[in-house]
């Protein structure tokens, strides 16, 4: 009797804290976090709880913080406490341990975002010169100048994209205009005029690389690219957008939080929408008003990006690369250039949680395959509905049959063709495709080359 009572109490006692962990692990994935009052605080966009997380030596008064980022995959939260003294020193809370650091410091920065890809802090100052610093290696690099250097970047509205290692964000001069810059390099790709207004709470979905926000009144699907807005769900109520709050987007189900503020009540909410049904989850009122700077530690999938001849992952702990179901050896690093065709994927450990991504269907364009050298000449570019190409310095004996592909930004092979034509030249139609960054690539028995073009 003794013996079954002892086991159904340590069975009670077992359960209980499984159930806790769940609920802690269930937790973390719905925290924002902020500063307020010299404080690290987190609010539960499910269940509203407010915590108040105490400030350490190295935690100094954040509200005059002007931007934060967050590495989502790592869990650390960066934050610029004082960009206008003229002394602005970025620090980190690793939202592991709560421990605090210092990274940069750096006059003068507008804001701040984390590159994944290759673990560096992007910012930019009033003059318009952006720089990188790596976390890695702890260099500060000076990037590229924007055009218009008396350009102002308009509040929260710029997000990195790990999909295509792009920043875009919206700039003023007499107008408003879209920007969009390489990740590694800085260097500006895209620029236009943005005729339809502005784009509120900017954000993007790490796996698919959809640009989300708000314009009246609407939660929208937007291109940078092109300024294609479609509507996705419309607001339960008016929004008035709080200079010191950031809209957050949940990596792993998909909500966005969107802060708003009500003059009638003098109070400020959270409307919680889920993109992907679509629909409003709930609205309900911010515990603390005074909450600066928001981002949310989601934790998402890993994801595998091309940039030329590299495969890139996002930094964690320890790695394993895996091509066509088998483990390549001695790989231990967060980029891999691949020396065959085939299916690629990287498995990935991060502090709190691991991650495999999904297969990333590589095709070899280095230049070891181009024999002997041959190039592609795209017009226009960017491409509107029809790209036409040339294939120029075509070696003696090539023949006049090749197949053509086109693959967009996450390797996907989109358009596939066999061609036959002597004079080496034609078009492709492009109407069926959405917008974005894509490679075309054409292999005879001879050559192989590739080049990349932007699809408006």
């Amino acid at each position: 009797m003794k013996k079954s009572y002892l086991h159904h109490l340590l069975c009670f006692v077992l359960l209980t804290l499984q159930t806790l962990l769940l609920q802690c692990n269930v937790q973390s994935q719905s925290l924002i976090y902020g500063t307020a009052n010299g404080h690290l605080v987190s609010i539960d966009y499910l269940s509203g709880a407010y915590n108040v997380i105490p400030a350490s030596i190295n935690f100094p008064n954040p509200n005059t913080s002007f931007g934060c980022a967050i590495d989502q995959y790592n869990g650390r939260y960066f934050f610029d406490p004082a960009p206008i003294s003229g002394s602005g020193v970025i620090r980190y809370i690793d939202l592991n341990t709560y421990e605090t650091g210092v990274t940069c410091s750096f006059d003068y920065k507008n804001w701040i975002e984390y590159n994944s890809l290759n673990n560096s802090l992007i910012f930019e100052t009033p003059g318009g010169d952006f720089y990188s610093y790596n976390l890695g290696d702890m260099v500060l690099t000076h990037l590229s100048t924007l055009p218009a250097s008396n350009a102002t970047i308009y509040g929260e509205t710029r997000v990195y994209n790990p999909v295509n290692n792009t920043l875009f964000f919206q700039r003023y001069t007499d107008s408003t205009y879209y920007d969009i810059i390489d990740g590694f390099t800085g260097n500006l790709i895209h620029s236009m005029v943005a005729h339809g207004g502005v784009i509120e709470s900017a954000v993007v979905d790490y796996q698919t690389g959809v640009y989300y926000g708000v314009r009246h009144d609407s939660i929208v699907h937007f291109d940078p690219v092109t300024d294609v807005v479609t509507p996705v769900i419309a607001l339960p109520m008016h929004l008035v957008h709080l200079n010191n709050q950031m809209a957050v987007y949940d990596q792993d189900s998909s909500k966005f939080i969107i802060p708003t503020y009500n003059n009638a009540s003098n109070k400020a909410y959270y409307i919680v929408a889920d993109v992907k049904k679509p629909c409003i989850d709930r609205v309900f009122e911010q515990p603390d008003m005074n909450v600066n700077w928001q981002r949310m530690y989601s934790k998402p999938n890993t994801l595998l990006t091309r940039i030329s001849d590299t495969l890139f992952c996002p930094k964690g702990v320890s790695y394993k690369w895996i091509f066509n179901n088998d483990t390549i050896p001695n790989i231990a690093s967060s980029s891999f250039k691949p020396t065959r065709s085939g299916l690629y994927k990287a498995f990935v450990q991060y502090p709190d949680y691991p991650s495999e991504s999904k297969e990333f269907n590589y095709t070899m364009t280095n230049t070891d395959e181009v024999q002997p050298p041959a190039s592609i000449l795209l017009y226009p570019d960017p491409a509107d509905d029809l790209i036409y190409y040339e294939i120029s310095d075509k070696p003696d004996g090539t023949g006049d049959v090749y197949h053509i592909a086109i693959i967009d930004n996450i390797g996907k092979i989109v358009f596939s063709a066999d061609r036959k034509d002597p004079m080496h030249k034609g078009s492709i139609i492009l109407k069926s495709l959405p917008s974005g960054f894509y490679a075309i690539q054409i292999r005879s028995q001879n050559f192989l080359v590739t080049k990349k073009f932007l699809h408006k």
